[in-house]
This record gives structure tokens, C-alpha cells and sequence, in this order.
């Protein structure tokens, strides 16, 4: 999970957005004020971290950087058997590019 994903905003949020997911979502997750579950504290250190990062310009697009950077390296692939693919006769095989 990424760090907009733990404040429950998206990368285009503006920083007044991003500051009242997190007030919110600290509220809700602080061992303080939840005693009940025991998941709290490590969720509001998540939390605490996401807000770190993502309420300086500077760290934000850095981080934003990474998560592009993490994005592009994706391998996409999927599997095709023989049979989908156009022989030429002799041992060269064909498969037509399904990107468009």
C-alpha cells in the first residue's frame, strides 16, 4: 500500500486534502483515542509516516518520483501458445503486437 493509498487520497490531492485525510485518519487510528483494536498503533504509525513524507513539497516529489520510477520497471506480460502465432514456413515464428 502506498502512502496516498494509507490517507485514502490519490496523487493529484491537493496539500490541504492530503492534511485532512491525515488529521482524520490519525483521529480515528490513534492508540489514545482507540483502545479497542489492537492494530492501532502500528496503523497510526503508517499513518504518522505517509503524512511525513507527504506534507513537504520536496519529499512528496521525490516520493512521487520513486512510485513513477517503480511503475515504469512493471513487466506486463501474458502467455500465448503456438498456435496463436503466424509461421512463415520455415522455423521463425510471428506474433502481431496487441499494444495498438
Amino acid at each position: 500500500m502506498n502512502k496516498y493509498e494509507v490517507l485514502g487520497v490519490n496523487n493529484s490531492s491537493s496539500f490541504s486534502e492530503i492534511k485532512l485525510a491525515y488529521q482524520m485518519a490519525a483521529l480515528r487510528h490513534h492508540p489514545d483515542k482507540n483502545v479497542f483494536s489492537e492494530n492501532h498503533p502500528s496503523k497510526f504509525i503508517e499513518i504518522q509516516d505517509a503524512w511525513e513524507t507527504l506534507r513537504d513539497v520536496a519529499s512528496r516529489q521525490k516520493y512521487d518520483e520513486s512510485l513513477h520510477a517503480l511503475s515504469a520497471r512493471r513487466i506486463i506480460f501474458e502467455e500465448i501458445s503456438i498456435s496463436e502465432m503466424d509461421s512463415n514456413g520455415s522455423d521463425e515464428f510471428i506474433y502481431p503486437c496487441r499494444c495498438g
